[in-house]
């Protein structure tokens, strides 16, 4: 006599979402669920001697339109809000995005941007951000930004405005830019 053998087939697969819905002509939105980002490409080893953090240039997608409108400070100097920290945990080690939204455009001479993202695996954290900034005289702006960042024992929080004057002075560009933040750190009990 003979037996069969019956092979239990194991299925595994991972769904994702990501759209983008027109609000009005010039305001979108992005919304991402359960993203996977295995088509970024890899960032180039770098060893920092140094204490201070090293900036990595954005190479998501869902982060990278309209990445500029998140700004406030000195780009990969001195700013209020980095994506590269969104997906990793409190030891830079990756964990998956759950969702996220994004709102992004400009609506007469106000430019607005805001996003949620929910990141999961061990350490469960919610980044928000928001952004307002208006066009004044021919090539000036002044804007202002929160970001808070909620992680099971740690909340940041973050506000800034930023004024960018660039002038012409005799034949030359000049282009002053001042900026003001404060942060906030607090364990969460």
């Amino acid at each position: 006599m003979t037996g069969t053998r019956l092979a239990k087939a194991a299925t595994h697969g991972k769904a994702g979402l990501d759209a983008k819905v027109g609000v009005t002509p010039a305001l979108t939105t992005d919304l991402t669920l359960n993203t996977d980002f295995a088509q970024v490409e890899a960032d180039q080893q770098v060893i920092n001697l140094t204490r201070f953090p090293t900036f990595f240039p954005e190479k998501r997608e869902f982060f990278l339109e309209s990445s500029g409108l998140f700004d406030i400070g000195t780009p990969e100097r001195v700013q209020l809000f980095y994506s590269r920290r969104i997906g990793l945990d409190s030891n830079g080690v990756p964990v998956p995005i759950i969702g996220g939204a994004r709102l992004y455009g400009k609506q007469g001479p106000w430019a607005l941007g805001g996003f949620e993202v929910r990141t999961g695996g061990g350490e469960q954290a919610n980044d928000v951000a928001l952004r307002v900034g208006r066009d004044v005289l021919d090539r000036s702006t002044v804007a202002a930004m929160v970001a808070d960042r909620t992680a099971p024992h740690l909340a940041e929080r973050g506000a800034g405005v930023d004024l960018d004057f660039p002038l012409v002075v005799h034949g030359h560009n000049v282009e002053p830019h001042f900026w003001l933040m404060g942060t906030h750190s607090r364990e969460v009990a």
